[in-house]
């Protein structure tokens, strides 16, 4: 984990009440990731295409963080580096460590 995946994870556990508020959430972090919008689109991508109620649902959730990167890489037109630091993060937020040592 990087330092901003670091500063993400703790945004969000802070203010999980405003996950279910779009708007709120993506003002929520783009005050935590000033001036870094790549990072805060990418997670918005994400969170967009529904991954973290997918993921939540799923029961090989490797797979599915695989497929959800190649669907923000080609979707989306992201790198494969931004979107796999996309569902690493989410990941981490969710709690499902196991796919974040994986190393998806």
């Amino acid at each position: 984990m990087d330092d901003i995946q670091l500063k993400v994870i703790d945004a969000i556990h802070t203010h999980k009440e405003l996950v279910n508020d779009r708007v709120k959430f993506k003002g929520m972090l783009a005050d935590y990731l000033i001036d870094d919008k790549i990072h805060v689109n990418v997670l918005m991508n994400a969170y967009d295409e529904k991954f973290p109620i997918k993921i939540r649902n799923a029961a090989d959730k490797t797979l599915v963080a695989i497929q959800y990167i190649k669907i923000l890489s080609e979707n989306y037109g992201i790198s494969e580096i931004n979107a796999k630091w996309s569902i690493s993060t989410w990941c981490a937020v969710l709690g499902f460590d196991a796919v974040v040592e994986s190393d998806i």
